[in-house]
């Protein structure tokens, strides 16, 4: 019998598998993990037994991929929350303002540091409570973090939380993602966890990152075997940034309105065509391009044109590996520049009036792509 895991979840627990008999692989996870500032927590060396809980409900704060108790001989107890993301910790966070929170909290609760920020206030909470009382933010919540008061109610879970934690627990919380072996956390002030400017600045060294890259370049999971290998196979591909340097091109649209009219035309027509097979991710027109987003929100595909040519690009991260060596483009500016593979450009006809087989490969490859 063979089992596979898909998607987000199914990754998560895959790698648990690979690694659930083996303890000294269970401590290179946590010594692999990079924290803000690169901060090494000091007890690591001490750790003498691992306990996992995968995905629990917690309540109104939300369910994390995954929950890691680490215990030291003297019975301290570390708990680090992960929460997962198949693509870039950037892609899949929520952009803030300059207070660091969100300018709204509504439909965003997916978004990967929205996610960390509920973890880091369920610990709060969790240090708040009082014996048989329920977890819940303490009544500054609204001020603190610019939010309703998040609560867990449940017995059994609250139970499952003494049981686990301890009473003194020291809390941690690591995003888990798609990005680069060499990805320095948290440079992006944009993309924090929204806990507030003094919140960051004194709880910082307690968040960080760990991608599967990073796992595999430390033979914690093997791509080739193993429950990871299935579950990769199914969802994951290349890591965010791949092949991308600083020398690759910025590009920067011109207005819709400049565009050659025949190309925008063109283009136009082929988003119809493409439009119709769409399923999960939608079509969204700015002042330059036209951008296809997937679900959560995620920019995965732009397409724009200037006076000469067309241009489709999928985002750099966990494309196919059948577009490795395909050129890499810069769009945005700054930190907020992201990096696109460019799949087409040119003038071809890919509108649908007859047989087009070039506009079928290139719908096939982005439907896959966006809703994979």
């Amino acid at each position: 019998m063979t089992t596979t895991f898909y998607g987000n979840q199914g990754v998560v627990n895959s790698i648990i598998l690979d690694m659930e008999t083996d303890f000294e692989k269970q401590l290179r996870f946590l010594n692999t993990i990079k924290f803000t500032d690169d901060f090494k927590p000091e007890w690591l060396p001490d750790i003498v037994k691992i306990t996992f809980i995968i995905e629990p409900s917690l309540g109104q704060f939300g369910r994390p991929n995954l929950i890691i108790i680490a215990e030291e001989k003297s019975l301290q107890r570390h708990v680090i929350f992960v929460e997962s993301k198949i693509s870039a910790y950037d892609d899949a966070s929520e952009k803030l303002n300059i207070k660091l929170f969100p300018n709204k909290y509504k439909d965003i609760g997916d978004k990967l540091n929205i996610r960390l920020a509920l973890m880091y206030r369920l610990a709060k909470a969790y240090h708040y409570q009082k014996d048989g009382g329920f977890i819940e933010d303490v009544d500054e919540a609204y001020k603190l973090y610019h939010d309703v008061p998040k609560v867990l109610k449940k017995p059994v879970m609250i139970k499952l939380c003494i049981d686990k934690f301890g009473y003194n627990p020291d809390f941690l919380f690591v995003a888990l993602t798609n990005d680069p072996v060499d990805i320095q956390p948290f440079k992006n002030a944009n993309f924090l966890p929204p806990i507030g400017v003094s919140g960051w600045r004194a709880e910082k060294q307690s968040f960080g990152l760990i991608s599967f890259a990073m796992l595999e370049e430390q033979n914690l999971v093997d791509p080739q075997k193993g429950y990871y290998a299935l579950s990769k196979d199914n969802v994951l591909h290349l890591p965010a940034e791949t092949g991308s340097s600083n020398n690759d091109p910025t590009i920067r649209t011109i207005v819709l309105d400049q565009w050659h009219p025949d190309l925008k035309l063109n283009l136009e027509e082929f988003l119809v065509s493409l439009g119709d097979r769409l399923t999960t991710s939608k079509v969204i027109t700015f002042n330059g391009s036209y951008s296809i987003k997937a679900e959560d929100g995620r920019t995965l595909v732009k397409l724009f044109a200037d006076k000469e040519k067309m241009y489709i690009t999928l985002r750099n991260d966990n494309i196919p590996i059948a577009f490795k060596d395909k050129p890499r483009i810069k769009i945005g500016v700054g930190l907020n520049a992201k990096s696109f593979v460019l799949i087409y450009s040119g003038t071809d006809d890919l509108t649908g009036d007859h047989y087009n087989q070039l506009a079928m490969d290139l719908i096939e490859i982005i439907v896959d792509f966006v809703e994979q």
